[in-house]
């Protein structure tokens, strides 16, 4: 599946109710999820901004809601190596 696809449209909407329904998390936790057999990854709101910071890849941080994102959440993709 198309990544992209994950995060819009009613995809995007049961993402963003599952992200809300998460029990509160510790300051050093990180939420990271599985997109693909081929080692992507992605982080999303809080967390977006700490692994972006670490790695270094802000320039590739997507920002709030997009035709692509209609959780209204920043995401990042990382691959397995930065993980």
């Amino acid at each position: 599946m198309d990544y992209k696809a994950q995060l819009k449209g009613n995809n995007g909407a049961l993402f963003h109710k599952f992200w809300k329904s998460l029990p509160e998390k510790s300051e050093n936790l990180v939420r990271v999820f599985v997109r693909d057999s081929l080692g992507h990854f992605t982080v999303h709101d809080s967390d977006t901004k700490f692994i972006s910071k670490i790695l270094n890849i802000e320039n590739t941080v997507h920002k709030g809601q997009s035709e692509f994102n209609t959780t209204g959440m920043d995401w990042a993709m990382i691959n397995l190596v930065q993980a």
